[in-house]
């Protein structure tokens, strides 16, 4: 009998396989549709996709250039090296960057245990150094040091200078580091002994050994040097004959004979409850040494006491979350700080409810915001913030609670930090204990980000600080649109400095990188938010005016802190790459139509190109489209309309509309073919014969469903104008916070001829209540999500609620609906199991796709399996195919992962009211 069924499938099914089911990794999972010019997007393209790395290099003078491609050969990579001027080239299959020598003579690989060194430009036999066992370079290695150690020969440690073409061996090495530099190295030997070598000037001298500490099973690691290279800490490790653990921060520098130990855990500032773990690092200023004091765990409970939680109302946080160490309550380890002058150790964090706000880089203070609220979030208390001094600990309340955008000065004497009460940026003297408003004199909220599609919270966070300019003199900060320039002492005016250029013109401009002289022209980054055009401009410090256009495109190049609320399959950014003593910048241009490719410049006008993919020239391609109109409610919206390549406007198409928030900033981007795993893959369903139509949706209080039907339904409309739409075949999409838009919609409308819903709410009230977390174990509660998006609490406005909950309504719905969410997903399992339920009560065809490690999104097999019953569930409802077995008769619990249901079932009917089964049904009658 399962021979018999094995071929009905075969001979009925669109899902063709060379040999096995999808579910055991073969052949070509789809292909639905008549041959178009170019074959589809099916499993054959997805897995032989080549595609660009995300982290390409650039030699120090610019004329050499590494990057590579994935899935070529397939399931496979190949390294490229080449010239920028497309004069040589070197390939090499699976094998790993290592990086370009200082002097730009050399590139350096391994494939498995050999190492390569490659002379650029000249096409000569490449040196080999085999059977590595480990290798180390300096972060930036003009010095050209490399260092290696051997399988067979563990101890010895080779070291080879490109640069010079010299080469040392040091002997009995157990481990070893550079600086950042590549001036100076450490030798930890297998005496116990730490050798500190001056590289340059080819002295070495013993800074360490366990035999003069009079202790005994002492181990030294995690050697840390500051940026300079001229100081050094690591940690000594001690294992007591009671296997406790004990750790001790050593301290060196060039002006002493020997290191020094630091702390140790009974030093003061180390409390009886805390230990030091072994993680360190110094400042960027190299005045301080970070480090973390660990918990000591608590006793074991006994076994009654052990298995009871007791849930208090007054607990600031919920048990579920202090168990998993969230929202601040007792984290277990505490980040500290010792000033290399002294040896006191300084917690950062001392309080419950303590976090660090700012990441301490440098300075001499940082700002810890302590939450009294915890996850209360109906208190309506702000942040307290306190400065904490790094040398000696002491704490002052700053004049200003909440906040998340703090800057401080290189010599820390100013905090530049924006204030949520008065919406404006302030500078504040830490020795005065003074503060002054710089932006008093632009209008209210001018710097805070406005959202277009968010009519609920007319009040948004800042933009952000960009940096410092002019020796700290002004501080440079973002609006909407534009660049500011503000005086930090508040005796001069704000400075747009783009002009106002991108308030006037909807351009949003960013910097592209930190490099801020005086008199430096600078290139920015630039973001059209109406036709989604990317590009570059440049300004001209020396001339107050308008930004000058370099390039504007139909492409997408870069742009920073622009929100692209898009799916996993879209390319990620490349923030331009310039080459250390050279202006040549790398950068990665792609579109809608065009894969991402690497193009060199030298002035942002003109692009040379680098690599040259284009598998979609292949395949039967999309085409992006962007559409405006005019909403019944009078807001504006966009939306994109995606087409295949061999679109022909004679024919009617089906229509699938995906949503979530915002997606039109796609417009330029490039969606790479993938398999489904929660959201659909745009290119697969296009190239199939769909049309893909992605909306913006203005969001009010409480009203995220009827807001996305109300957007749907008028774009519809529009769609509906068009003569190659079928109006009749249109479904709608949604995952995750689109999910519950997805229920909304077909509870509350007949419109659409099918639904997809994946990991989304179904039931406000149970939702808001419930907890959410990763795996099974859930632990924070939802409810402040809830009652933001709602605008109020469900005891204020019981109706708000009501009225977002699908499932009481669920005796309404007409629309098939096919549900998917796994029970490791971070959101709530419940809410789908809750829709199906409902939905199966009152007779409503639905279906609940249910896999056991999905967590948020289908992944691998997983995957291929729900784009094959997506791709199915579709081509039923809106291109009039028989639905497949798992929909007509379902799968029995005890042939879960042996019965697929994959064949096309023409005798079945997914319903009886089904007028596509129907049909197959009287032809076989016939």
């Amino acid at each position: 009998m399962k021979y018999f069924f094995l071929l009905i499938y075969i001979l009925s099914s669109p899902f063709l396989f060379s040999q096995q089911p999808v579910s055991q990794n073969a052949g070509t999972l789809y292909q639905g549709v008549s041959k178009p010019s170019k074959p589809i997007i099916d499993s054959a393209a997805v897995n032989n996709w080549p595609r660009l790395g995300n982290e390409p290099s650039i030699s120090n003078d610019g004329n050499y250039t590494s990057y590579i491609v994935y899935n070529k050969p397939k399931d496979g990579y190949t390294l490229t090296i080449q010239s920028t001027q497309n004069k040589w080239k070197k390939e090499m299959v699976n094998a790993t960057p290592i990086g370009f020598s200082g002097d730009s003579k050399t590139f350096v690989c391994q494939i498995g245990d050999t190492i390569s060194f490659i002379s650029l430009g000249i096409n000569e036999a490449q040196k080999y150094v085999s059977d590595i066992k480990s290798w180390k370079q300096p972060k930036f290695n003009d010095m050209g040091w490399m260092g290696w150690q051997l399988s067979h020969n563990p101890t010895e440690l080779i070291l080879e200078n490109f640069n010079r073409q010299t080469r040392r061996v040091y002997k009995d090495v157990k481990e070893y580091s550079f600086d950042e530099q590549g001036k100076k190295l450490l030798l930890y030997t297998v005496s116990n002994s730490l050798i500190w070598v001056d590289l340059e000037l080819e002295i070495s001298k013993t800074i360490w050994s366990a035999t003069d500490m009079g202790k005994t099973g002492g181990s030294a690691n995690n050697f840390t040097f500051d940026r300079q290279g001229s100081q050094l800490a690591f940690v000594v490790r001690y294992i007591s004959s009671q296997q406790s653990e004990s750790n001790e921060i050593w301290y060196y520098n060039l002006r002493m004979d020997k290191a020094v130990m630091k702390v140790c855990n009974q030093s003061a500032g180390v409390d009886s409850f805390l230990t030091l773990t072994n993680s360190i690092r110094f400042s960027n200023d190299g005045k301080h040494i970070y480090t973390f004091l660990k918990k000591v765990p608590d006793p074991k409970p006994n076994l009654i006491a052990g298995k009871l939680d007791v849930w208090n109302y007054k607990d600031t946080i919920l048990q579920s979350s202090q168990k998993n160490q969230g929202m601040m309550i007792d984290p277990g380890e505490y980040q500290a700080v010792i000033a290399v002058n002294n040896d006191k150790v300084i917690r950062l964090c001392v309080d419950i409810g303590d976090f660090i706000k700012v990441p301490v880089l440098e300075g001499e203070y940082f700002i810890v915001g302590n939450n009294t609220q915890g996850d209360r979030f109906w208190l309506n208390q702000q942040d307290i913030n306190w400065l904490v001094s790094l040398n000696d600990g002491t704490r002052k309340i700053l004049p200003f609670k909440g906040g998340n955008r703090f800057l401080f000065s290189s010599d820390g004497r100013k905090l530049i930090y924006y204030d949520n009460d008065s919406h404006n940026y302030f500078s504040y003297d830490i020795q005065m204990s003074t503060k002054i408003n710089l932006t008093a004199s632009l209008p209210r909220m001018f710097m805070e980000e406005t959202d277009r599609y968010d009519h609920a919270d007319k009040v948004h966070n800042a933009v952000g600080i960009a940096g410092w300019l002019d020796s700290g003199k002004k501080v440079l900060v973002y609006d909407d649109y534009d660049i500011w320039a503000l005086d930090v002492d508040g005796k001069s005016n704000p400075e747009n400095i783009t002009n106002g250029y991108g308030r006037k013109h909807h351009i949003k401009f960013r910097l592209m990188a930190m490099e801020l002289g005086k008199k430096q022209d600078w290139v920015i980054t630039a973001f059209n938010i109406d036709n989604k055009e990317n590009g570059f401009y440049r300004i001209d410090r020396e001339r107050h005016g308008n930004p000058q256009l370099l390039v504007m495109g139909p492409y997408t190049f870069y742009h920073s802190n622009i929100s692209t609320l898009g799916g996993p399959e879209l390319s990620q950014a490349l923030i331009p790459l310039k080459a250390r003593y050279a202006n040549k910048w790398i950068v990665k241009r792609e579109s809608s139509t065009q894969s991402p490719n690497l193009f060199l410049t030298e002035d942002f006008q003109t692009f040379q190109p680098l690599t040259d993919l284009e598998p979609e020239a292949s395949y039967n391609w999309i085409r992006s489209e962007l559409v405006n109109w005019k909403q019944p409610d009078g807001y504006n919206t966009q939306a994109i309309l995606y087409k295949p390549e061999n679109f022909d406007p004679r024919k009617k198409y089906p229509v699938l509309f995906v949503i979530y928030m915002q997606l039109s900033q796609r417009l330029n981007e490039f969606p790479l073919p993938d398999y489904s795993g929660g959201p659909i893959n745009i290119p697969w369903f296009v190239s199939q014969g769909y049309l893909v139509f992605t909306p913006d949706i203005h969001f009010t209080k409480g009203r995220r469903g009827a807001n996305a039907l109300t957007t749907c339904l008028s774009g519809a409309q529009v769609l509906a104008k068009l003569s190659y739409i079928d109006t009749s075949k249109m479904a709608v999409v949604g995952h995750s916070f689109s999910g519950l838009m997805v229920n909304y919609i077909v509870a509350n409308s007949h419109f659409f001829a099918a639904a997809l819903a994946g990991s989304g709410t179904s039931d406000e009230i149970s939702s808001s209540l419930q907890l959410s977390g990763y795996g099974l174990k859930k632990t924070i509660s939802r409810l402040s999500n809830a009652e933001t998006r709602m605008g109020a609490s469900l005891w204020q406005r019981p109706s708000l609620y009501i009225a977002e909950s699908p499932v009481l309504k669920a005796q309404m719905v007409t629309t098939p609906l096919l549900l998917f969410h796994s029970m490791t997903d971070g959101l709530p399992w419940e809410q789908s199991i809750e829709m199906f339920i409902s939905l199966r009560r009152n007779s409503k065809k639905t279906w609940l796709l249910q896999y056991d490690d999905a967590g948020h999104v289908a992944f691998g097999k997983d995957a291929e399996d729900f784009t094959i019953r997506v791709n199915q569930f579709f081509d039923h409802y809106l291109k009039d195919k028989p639905a497949p077995r798992w929909m007509t008769s379902g799968i029995r619990a005890s042939h879960r992962g042996i019965d697929y249901g994959y064949e096309l079932d023409y005798n079945g009917k997914c319903g009886t009211d089904c007028k596509v089964c129907n049909s197959f049904s009287r032809r076989k009658n016939k």
